[in-house]
């Protein structure tokens, strides 16, 4: 819904406390503000006339609408004292490859801790593992566990703007932003103002002489940089190598270790397993609580463990009442589970199915 526009004049008064400071603005005559705005506790505002709305991210509306207009609104970032409070906004929030997350996620808890304990002594960690075994859930699981130092990148494979050097490195800074000012300040600055990562590169190496922990980068599909594409993706590494931080990488190491100019860098390779039988049983359960034991390990011999194809089933059969199909098909872990071999395995049962309905 669209704020309603009111003719009558609006005015809002805003005190913004920065420890020492006080900034004081008024606007009249503003629809825009036409807003309820949200604030932390410390800021006290008063809304007079109009009819109010909620804006979600009010405060770095009003700060990106008046960053070309230093004349109306001198903005300065707000020192606040820092807070162990919990904070909605973390790094994540600032990525904007970050995957959706799977339904009925599985954790990877002890793939995870042990990833941070090969970190302890290495530079850098590969997670290496077949074809759909859950390798990108795994680094987004990684992200989760330290959200609020650790920056991450998702290429996909097929979207190849996502490895274009200004892409990235833009993404990478809103990301870096957060982590030098945004926790101890709330407001993360806006990227117009800072345009590069070195600009901010001794920022992070002073930013490191506080921090008891590393900082983490994650980067998943990056074993597969078309050829023609690698040297703008490693000129960016350049600027976001430090000795201090920790880098977390899906895939062959041999693929990736020429985006580091250091050759001596310690890489640690973790290979991820598929998951058994029992967390297989209790993935579907909880889709079907009625499954029996027999077609439970039908699953596990149709899956394997194998976290792409589990949820291919519970997507394509239990959720939508085709497990019966499924059982009675000749399918097995060797069967690729695609659109195309699902109906050469059971399509004239479901075309007899379907054929008076359209008659």
């Amino acid at each position: 819904m669209q704020p309603k526009t009111n003719n009558a004049s609006l005015a809002i008064e805003a005190l913004f406390i920065n420890h020492r400071s006080i900034v004081r603005w008024s606007m009249k005559h503003c629809s825009f503000f036409n807003l309820i705005l949200p604030m932390p506790n410390d800021m006290n505002i008063d809304i007079k006339g109009g009819k109010n709305q909620i804006l979600p991210n009010a405060t770095y509306s009003i700060q990106n609408i008046f960053l070309n207009q230093p004349s109306m609104l001198q903005y300065v970032y707000p020192q606040r004292i820092e807070t162990d409070a919990p904070c909605v906004v973390n790094m994540k929030y600032y990525s904007s490859t970050f995957p959706f997350p799977a339904e009925n996620e599985m954790s990877r808890r002890g793939d995870i801790a042990d990833a941070e304990e090969q970190l302890e002594r290495n530079h850098v960690i590969c997670f290496t593992g077949e074809k759909g075994v859950g390798l990108t859930t795994l680094l987004a699981q990684f992200v989760d566990c330290h959200s609020e130092n650790c920056v991450s990148y998702f290429y996909n494979g097929m979207e190849r703007g996502r490895l274009n050097p200004e892409v990235m490195e833009h993404d990478l800074l809103n990301q870096l932003c957060w982590f030098l000012y945004g926790k101890r300040t709330g407001y993360a600055p806006s990227p117009l103002r800072v345009e590069r990562l070195t600009s901010i590169y001794c920022d992070i190496l002073r930013r490191f002489r506080l921090m008891d922990q590393p900082l983490y980068f994650v980067f998943d599909g990056f074993d597969h940089i078309p050829s023609e594409l690698f040297g703008g993706v490693q000129k960016i590494f350049d600027s976001i190598y430090f000795d201090h931080a920790r880098y977390v990488f899906s895939g062959n190491w041999d693929k990736i270790k020429g985006l580091f100019r250091d050759s001596n860098i310690r890489c640690a390779s973790h290979a991820v397993m598929r998951f058994g039988e029992t967390e297989v049983s209790n993935y579907f359960l909880q889709s079907d609580q009625t499954l029996n034991d027999a077609t439970l390990s039908k699953l596990y011999a149709i899956t394997h463990g194998n976290a792409q194809r589990m949820n291919f089933v519970r997507e394509r059969y239990v959720e939508k009442g085709l497990l019966d199909h499924l059982m009675q098909s000749s399918v097995t872990i060797e069967s690729e589970l695609t659109d195309d071999d699902s109906k050469g395995l059971f399509g004239k049962k479901m075309i007899r199915s379907v054929i008076p309905w359209l008659n």
